[in-house]
């Protein structure tokens, strides 16, 4: 469980720098002075919520007695959800993408920090390669379950990045990480007790 946490950790703090990236390089060419202060403001506020997460993740790194992961509790997803569309709005407005989240007022039990890893990462990945369209989150319940539908009008994912998925540590992973993002998205929705395909 120690290494699918620190390779979860690396990867989710990977798609942050990412998206903070995107975020930079919209604000070189931000068409007006509205613009680019609403980028300066989210770049900001990316940068102080990646910091506070490397300093979360290094208390625990340092913590002998830190608990096993997953830290399972009762919470509103809903702000999980909204923090990955201020991640990633941006973007997908830029690759001129339609990008919506449906709002939701479920509660799940289930560890928040695991959770917004899954999210983020299928998410990243459907803006990253989808060139025109759009990427839609849905959120259903059914039999007492929450339902995350990640929909997106890109290529999809080739065969030979879903099979190198089964194993975190095979050889090497293409597609800027795809291959090594969907594994982690794979085991961290097994050590949840969900159901990702």
């Amino acid at each position: 469980r120690l290494a699918l946490a620190m390779a979860t950790a690396g990867h989710y703090l990977r798609q942050r720098l990412h998206s903070l990236l995107g975020t930079i390089e919209l604000l070189t060419v931000a068409e007006s002075p509205d613009r680019a202060a609403d980028l300066a403001r989210s770049a900001k506020a990316k940068i102080f919520r990646l910091a506070n997460e490397l300093e979360e993740l290094a208390l625990h790194a340092g913590c002998d007695s830190a608990p096993p992961l997953p830290l399972k509790h009762s919470f509103d997803v809903a702000p999980v959800l909204e923090q990955v569309q201020l991640d990633w709005c941006s973007e997908a407005r830029a690759k001129s993408l339609g990008f919506k989240i449906t709002h939701t007022v479920a509660m799940v039990e289930s560890d928040p920090y695991l959770l917004a890893v899954i999210v983020n990462n299928i998410v990243a990945n459907a803006v990253r390669y989808t060139h025109s369209g759009e990427v839609c989150v849905d959120c259903d319940s059914q039999d007492g379950h929450l339902v995350l539908e990640v929909r997106d009008t890109g290529p999809g994912i080739p065969d030979a990045v879903l099979h190198q998925t089964a194993v975190i540590n095979s050889a090497r992973s293409t597609n800027d990480g795809l291959g090594l993002g969907l594994a982690i998205i794979r085991q961290t929705a097994d050590l949840l007790g969900c159901r990702f395909h």
